[in-house]
């Protein structure tokens, strides 16, 4: 899984902004609240069992991919409002 991660998907768009927010995330969120790592933090710097590491991983990608689904919808919906509103103003 990792090694398939590193190697095919590191060029993804998606995969670049998902890295981002993840970023974000492990950043915003409190360790004492929760302890959000990436699965290479995971996998390289902890003695986390590897099955565990993947296992919390799809679910805190789960996580990272609705919120970055809610983002998309907001930006979209931003997009269309400021469209209205430009159309408006020409007419």
């Amino acid at each position: 899984y990792h090694v398939v991660e590193m190697r095919s998907k590191t060029a993804s768009p998606l995969f670049l902004w998902k890295k981002r927010v993840e970023w974000v995330v492990e950043r915003a969120v409190p360790g004492w609240l929760y302890d959000w790592r990436p699965l290479y933090t995971m996998v390289t710097f902890s003695r986390t069992p590897y099955h565990v590491a993947i296992e919390r991983a799809r679910r805190q990608d789960a996580v990272l991919y609705s919120i970055m689904s809610l983002a998309a919808a907001a930006a979209a919906a931003a997009s269309v409002a400021a469209a209205a509103r430009l159309t408006r103003r020409l007419s």
